[in-house]
Formats: C-alpha cells, structure tokens, sequence
C-alpha cells in the first residue's frame, strides 16, 4: 500500500510539474501581467480612491495575482487531497471542510500580501529616488521578523499548537534535546494535522527558540 502511494503521489507531482511549467509559458508569452494590471488600475481609479502612493492599486494587483494563483492550485488540490490523499485512507477531510480549510488559507495568505504590499507602496512612494536602498532595508528586516514571529504568531494562524503533556514522550525529546545541546524550548503538538493521517515531526522557530511539533498521529503511533 505504502509503494502504491508513493507511486501515484510521485505521478501526480510529475503532473503537477508540467502544469505548473505550462502556466508559466503561458504567463511569460502573453502579456498577462500587464493585462491584469490595466484592468486593477482601471478598477482602482473607478473606485476614486485616494491612492497617493499607489498602495491600493499594487495590493488589488498583488491580491489578483495570488488569487489566480490559487485558482490554478485549486484542481490540484482537490485532486491531491480528496481523491488520492482518500483513497489511501490518509484523508479524513469532509469535501466542507476541506473548502473551508482552502478558503481560511486564501483570505489570511491575502492579508499578508497586502500588508507586505502596502509597506513596500509607501516607502517606495515616499523616498522617491533613493527608495531602493530602504526597500532593501524593509525587505531584509521584514524577513528577519517573519522568521522570528512565525512560530508565535503567524503558523498559529494556520494550524493549531498544544503543549506536549508531561510524560515518557516528552521525557526522552527533552533529554535527547540536552545530549546533542540543542536549544530546545518547548515540545508542540500540531491539533490541525487532524487533517491528514500521515505522521510528521518538524522543528519551528529560530536560534534559541526553537520548538519540536509532532502531529497527532505520530504521538499516537510512537505512543
């Protein structure tokens, strides 16, 4: 069973592939971009928005883009996750839930572009000329911060984390944790992953605050 879901989840991925490179052929031979763009400026200046810095139009281009992105994602998804994904007894999504699931995605990742967005619109507005060199600066400590408050306040917004209870478990992670130096500073159970049924283990955070998350089906298969 198991060489069968790894073959048909590797077909898949090939398939995926060529999709993915058709659409970027079809993007980089038609002006689509340009395209999208004309009609969000056209959208932006109907709407008599004060949009001094162009922040409104860049952030309706930008959600347009991830939006036709996640369009084109979509179908795979399904396919991914309600027919193989189930058919291997890996899904325990409902079809609701699963829509449910991709739309909580596709409003939050929307929210985060636009706020990206309007950071990069304003200080490109502001500093005229010499707006590449801040760019520069906003996007390397954008960066840093993404990294540093991912683990508390971005992936809880995409999945759900308890604390691992006292036991044997948690016991040896800690000790193995302490053997190897490793700066661990807390042991994460993924409560989202009820999604799925594979068992996975990840490490989250950053330097010294890093955490190790297990799913649930991996504490009940080691349990």
């Amino acid at each position: 069973m198991t060489r069968l879901y790894a073959l048909e989840k590797n077909k898949f991925l090939l398939m995926k592939v060529a999709f993915t490179l058709l659409r970027d052929l079809i993007v980089t031979t038609f002006p689509i971009y340009h395209f999208v763009w004309t009609n969000t400026r056209h959208l932006v200046e109907a709407s008599e928005l004060d949009d001094r810095f162009n922040f409104v139009h860049n952030c309706v281009f930008g959600s347009a883009i991830a939006l036709g992105n996640s369009l084109f994602h979509f179908p795979l998804e399904i396919y991914s996750t309600l027919y193989i994904e189930t058919k291997y007894g890996f899904n325990q999504e409902t079809p609701d839930e699963f829509l449910k699931h991709q739309l909580t995605t596709l409003i939050r990742s929307q929210l985060l572009i636009c706020a990206a967005v309007t950071g990069f619109s304003l200080v490109s507005g502001i500093l005229g000329n010499n707006a590449f060199l801040f760019i520069w600066i906003f996007i390397s400590v954008s960066s840093v911060l993404f990294i540093l408050l991912y683990p508390n306040c971005i992936a809880p917004m995409f999945d759900d984390f308890t604390s691992l209870p006292e036991g044997s478990l948690r016991e040896k992670i800690e000790c193995l944790a302490r053997k190897l130096r490793f700066p661990l500073s807390g042991v994460l159970i993924a409560e989202g992953t009820k999604r799925m049924t594979h068992g996975d283990v990840y490490l989250l955070g950053l330097s010294v605050n890093k955490s190790v998350v297990l799913d649930k089906d991996f504490m009940y298969a080691v349990k």
